[in-house]
């Protein structure tokens, strides 16, 4: 069973280890992920609770004899890790613990466990948001804009209790941002027939959403508003495609098409405004949509949907970039969030192309890193998981298990580097010529 065990997490592609409507399990580069749909998320567990799981696993009953007891467990997980049995121990009861809080597993009296998958399916939820009936809308409209970009288009209504947004912790700044983050997009005179609306409600207490693809109100939570307003204004803009992840991530593509991926700071934006000089086509800046094609099942690919929005650039990126960007001087300064970060949006020109989606050649984790000399590492698919986790992946829309196993096994596909460097001029030359096969 060990042997078996231990190749098994040393083979590198996507298994299942058990799926049911609303919950899968797969082992994913000798580690374990977890998505539950009920609570909107998607999990990476390190190479024990792997191990854990296939001994708990069905898919291991012929090697096992059903041999599920807690001591069982422990000696064959020890045995794998040649660990002390109290070590092993200690691991197995946490990873149970947790599981059986979660409705992942279940105990009988004899101390045997099992795995118990939840079978319910449900719409995904977030606790983001509430859903609200018959959610009456402010009366003002403080702002209406048509947009699109290529053959894309919407409309953006938003809308006020009063005349002026009144400002509080919760809304402060938001109407303006998001209006600046649309300066990234052409302007249209009127509503062209066919293209979704989003409409944005704000009072004194709430921000409240509704768009043409979900016309069900729902209460935004405070602090994670924008992301579910772009999330609405991409839905609306690719009614028909299979958008599986939101990532929080950059695009660009010079013959390649890259995902600038990381968490708020790491330079991803700054990067892809000095790449757009350099000859890159910026695709999206902050949320990218992951679009899955599945026309041949066997090898399953992903996209990027281009959602160009103004580039939001943080106060310590500005003088370093006003030589190339003259407007920057001019853009009104906008509170990014919490923190006490600000912003300016700069509205980087589009080619008005048809919207197919770009296939996708690889992750890359940038990372700003003053006099550092250039460093790459290729990653292997867990960690690059583990990445773009950190970074923010998000369900998009109302997927299915098998939705997410085809988007896992075609993600575990795609080439990833972590870059470290300190001047442009290398990580332009290194992201043209970086091998990718």
């Amino acid at each position: 069973m060990v042997k078996n065990l231990s190749i098994a997490l040393h083979d590198r592609y996507l298994y299942c280890l058990g799926q049911s409507s609303s919950f899968g399990a797969w082992l994913y580069d000798d580690h374990l992920v977890t998505c539950d749909l009920k609570k909107r998320h998607i999990e990476l567990h390190n190479p024990a609770s792997a191990a854990i799981w296939l001994l708990l696993s069905d898919l291991t009953s012929d090697l096992t004899s059903d041999a599920t007891s807690d001591d069982e467990i422990v000696k064959e997980y020890a045995d794998l890790f040649a660990l002390p049995l109290a070590q092993a121990r200690g691991d197995v009861d946490v990873c149970l613990a947790n599981w059986l809080q979660y409705g992942w597993v279940v105990r009988d009296v004899s101390n045997t466990w099992r795995l118990c998958l939840p079978a319910e399916q449900v719409s995904p939820e977030s606790k983001a948001f509430s859903r609200i009936a018959d959610e009456p809308f402010c009366d003002h409209v403080i702002h209406q804009g048509f947009y699109c970009f290529g053959d894309v288009a919407f409309e953006l209504q938003i809308r006020s209790s009063t005349t002026k947004v009144v400002i509080d912790p919760s809304t402060q700044g938001f109407t303006e941002r998001l209006i600046a983050i649309c300066e990234g997009f052409a302007k249209l005179d009127k509503r062209p027939s066919g293209a979704g609306w989003v409409t944005v409600s704000i009072d004194d207490k709430h921000i409240v959403l509704q768009d043409s693809g979900d016309q069900q109100a729902r209460r935004l939570e405070a602090g994670l508003e924008m992301g579910f307003v772009y999330e609405a204004m991409i839905g609306v803009s690719y009614p028909a495609r299979d958008v599986v992840f939101a990532l929080h991530a950059a695009g660009v593509k010079q013959g390649r098409c890259l995902a600038l991926a990381g968490v708020s700071g790491v330079g991803k934006s700054t990067l892809s405004a000095l790449l757009a000089k350099a000859g890159w086509e910026l695709l999206g800046d902050d949320i990218l949509a992951i679009e899955l094609n599945q026309v041949d099942q066997s090898t399953p690919s992903l996209g990027l949907l281009r959602f160009p929005t103004a580039i939001s650039l943080k106060s310590g990126s500005w003088p370093r970039l006003l030589t190339l960007y003259s407007e920057l001087a001019d853009l009104s300064v906008f509170p990014y969030g919490y923190g006490g970060k600000e912003a300016k949006y700069l509205p980087i020109a589009h080619t008005a192309i048809h919207q197919t989606a770009s296939s996708w050649d690889a992750i890359i984790l940038p990372r700003f890193v003053p006099d550092q000399a250039l460093k790459v590492q290729a990653l292997r698919p867990a960690l690059a998981l583990q990445g773009l986790l950190t970074a923010g992946l998000s369900m998009f829309g109302a997927p299915t298990i098998q939705t997410i196993d085809h988007a896992l096994n075609a993600l575990s596909r795609l080439p990833c580097f972590a870059i470290e460097y300190a001047h442009f001029e290398e990580i332009n030359a290194c992201l043209k010529d970086l091998s990718i096969n």
